[in-house]
């Protein structure tokens, strides 16, 4: 039955994507996050996946690693999911991305 729930989840967020993603380009800018906050629409099914709104703005600032201002799928699919349950807090997000620069940092020494 877990397993059945996290189907939803995942089907409900990639359905959540595919409405961000304005120009279906396989990934969300800065710009369409920031329009989908100006539609109750989807600000409701934010509420039902349980991502509040500070929670989503994290969550996308902190996946958009290289700075481009853009989110591919993965990248919000694997955010959206880690942020379910009863681990919710963007810090994982965030300890995540700062290993990930760190190791980066450490390739290079």
């Amino acid at each position: 039955m877990l397993s059945t729930r996290k189907e939803k989840y995942f089907r409900a967020v990639r359905r959540l994507f595919t409405t961000l993603d304005q120009n279906s380009d396989g990934g969300i800018t800065k710009q369409e996050f920031e329009q989908a906050w100006d539609n109750p629409v989807l600000q409701t099914v934010f509420d039902a996946l349980e991502i509040s709104a500070s929670d989503a703005w994290q969550l996308f600032t902190e996946l958009d690693s290289d700075g481009s201002g853009e989110v591919d799928v993965d990248e919000f699919l694997e955010g959206c999911m880690s942020i379910k349950g009863p681990a919710r807090s963007i810090d994982v997000v965030r300890i995540k991305k700062d290993l990930l620069r760190l190791r980066q940092r450490l390739e290079y020494l």
